[in-house]
C-alpha cells in the first residue's frame, strides 16, 4: 500500500504505510530503502540518509546494498548528515 501511495504522490499516506510495515515487521529491512526514497522526494535528505544507513546496518548483504551504499557515499560527500 505504501508503494501505491508513493506512486500516486500521496507521500503522507505512503510514509504512514511504510512506518506501519516497519512496526509490524522490524526485520523487513527494505522498508528503510522505501522510506529513504520517500524522504528524498519530500526534500528531507538528512532523514533519507538515516534510513539508508539503517538499511545498511540491518541488512549489510541486502539486495539494494550496492546502490544504497553509493547513495550514502554521495550524500556524505555532499555534507549531508543524519539528524541527531
Amino acid at each position: 500500500l505504501g508503494l501505491t501511495y508513493f506512486a500516486l504522490e500521496n507521500y503522507e499516506a505512503s510514509e504512514k504505510e511504510f512506518q506501519r510495515a516497519r512496526d509490524l515487521d522490524p526485520s523487513f529491512s527494505e522498508v528503510h530503502v522505501r522510506l529513504g526514497n520517500l524522504y528524498l522526494r519530500r526534500q528531507n535528505p538528512a532523514k533519507a540518509l538515516a534510513e539508508f544507513e539503517d538499511y545498511l546496518r540491518q541488512d549489510p548483504k541486502g539486495r539494494f546494498r550496492e546502490r544504497v551504499q553509493q547513495v550514502v557515499n554521495e550524500m556524505r560527500a555532499a555534507g549531508i548528515v543524519p539528524p541527531s
